[in-house]
């Protein structure tokens, strides 16, 4: 009887389903550097992201400015669509599909609203410059809140 009980108890535990791991999810953890953008890219414009495990992120953009804006939230992938929060309650200005490419390299994010809206991601360390000299929300004040935000 005790072998039977065993027998069942260790099938039992290896049927369990595992969960599955989203791809996209998996794929987009890392810090990317944004190297098109269909709105055009300029000396301007340039952007570095973090998309960390735990479904936080931080987004350095260098777009109204000539200095980094560092924003923080949490963002979330269904199925192959990312969408995020910043951690000051403002929700991202759209959903994005996802496509990972060259090997997990570079990720394609475009507007599910807008597919002419599209913006390339190139897997990269971010540069310790941009790290150290990023300006964020509550060392700026009022002005860094009210500035349009890349996602």
């Amino acid at each position: 009887m005790l072998a039977v009980a065993a027998f069942v108890l260790l099938v039992g535990t290896g049927c369990e389903p595992k969960e599955k791991i989203n791809p996209i999810q998996a794929g987009i953890i890392g810090e990317w550097q944004l190297v098109s953008w269909s709105d055009g890219m300029s000396d301007e414009v340039e952007v570095y992201a973090e998309f960390k495990s735990d479904m936080t992120f931080v987004l350095y953009q260098k777009v109204q400015y000539v200095y980094f804006v560092k924003y923080t939230g949490q963002y979330l992938v269904t199925d192959n669509v990312v969408s995020g929060t910043y951690d000051d309650g403002k929700a991202w200005g759209a959903y994005y599909t996802v496509t990972l490419s060259n090997n997990g390299q570079n990720i394609e994010m475009v507007n599910t609203m807008n597919i002419d809206d599209i913006s390339l991601f190139a897997k990269t360390t971010i540069p310790q410059e941009v790290l150290n000299g990023a300006i964020t929300m509550t060392s700026r004040g009022e002005e860094v809140y009210m500035l349009d935000r890349f996602l």
